[in-house]
């Protein structure tokens, strides 16, 4: 259904190969729909060293029933 602007789409099962995309010098918000599968990668990614990872509570779910907007395509 779409994705928060500016973000990086980067499925659970690639992020072993994917982690050197991310930034090591600023916060890391990890999203998913629910929330399940950002924890599961915020978790993989604190054990590398990036302390500043964090998940989006409630995932997208949550960001669009609060009235957040997401980007198409």
């Amino acid at each position: 259904g779409g994705h928060l602007a500016g973000a990086t789409s980067m499925p659970l099962d690639t992020v072993g190969i994917r982690v050197s995309e991310l930034p090591t010098d600023r916060m890391v918000v990890v999203v998913c729909e629910d929330g399940g599968q950002s924890l599961e990668a915020t978790r993989f990614f604190r054990e590398r060293g990036m302390e500043d990872t964090w998940v989006l509570a409630g995932g997208l779910g949550a960001w669009r029933k609060a009235g957040g907007t997401l980007v198409r395509g």
